[in-house]
């Protein structure tokens, strides 16, 4: 009776580790998806922030336009660094596991 509760006992743990890695492995994949997602937006709006900048120099914008622009940037630029972090973060969790 008490080898098959330690043997049932077995299973359980690793039929939840097994869970566990699965479920960290969706999660690291969900969180590279978010990431290059961050990072595609980040480019693009940097590229928007390079033509307005260009326009401003050129007073073709005014100061308040490029300053949004740039603001902008930085916003989408702050997502992109909290991405990678999460990114590396949930990869950590699953090199622990395994």
């Amino acid at each position: 009776l008490q080898v098959d509760q330690t043997l049932a006992d077995f299973e359980n743990a690793v039929r939840d580790h097994v869970l566990a890695v699965e479920t960290t492995y969706w999660n690291l994949y969900q969180n590279y998806r978010i990431f290059e997602t961050a990072k595609t937006a980040s480019e693009s709006v940097l590229a928007s922030w390079q033509v307005v900048n260009a326009r401003y120099r050129a007073e073709l914008e005014p100061d308040r336009t490029e300053a949004q622009a740039q603001s902008q940037y930085f916003g989408f630029r702050a997502q992109l660094e909290d991405a990678h972090r999460q990114l590396l973060n949930e990869e950590a969790r699953l090199r622990l596991l395994m």
